[in-house]
C-alpha cells in the first residue's frame, strides 16, 4: 500500500513537471498529475491482486503453448 502511494505521487509530480515545462497553465498541469497519479495507483492495485493468478496459471500456460507450437511445421516444404 505504502509503494503504490509512493508511485502514485512520483508519477503524479513527475506529469505535473514535464507538463509545466511545456508551459501549460497551472490548472491542466494539476489536472495531469492527477490523471497519472490515479491511472498508476489502479494500475498497480490491479497488479498487486491478480499477480498470483498470473504467476500460478499465466506462465505455466504460456510455456505449453509456445512449446506446442515449437513442434509444428514452420513452412511449406520445397515443391509445394
Amino acid at each position: 500500500m505504502l509503494l503504490t502511494v509512493l508511485f502514485s505521487i512520483a508519477a503524479a509530480g513527475g506529469a505535473y513537471a514535464v507538463a509545466k515545462k511545456k508551459r501549460t497553465n497551472t490548472g491542466s498541469a494539476a489536472a495531469v498529475g492527477i490523471a497519472a497519479g490515479a491511472g498508476t495507483g489502479a494500475a498497480i492495485t490491479v497488479f498487486a491482486a491478480t499477480w498470483p493468478l498470473l504467476f500460478l496459471f499465466g506462465f505455466p500456460a504460456a510455456a505449453v503453448y509456445y512449446y506446442g507450437k515449437a513442434k509444428g511445421q514452420k513452412a511449406i516444404g520445397p515443391g509445394r
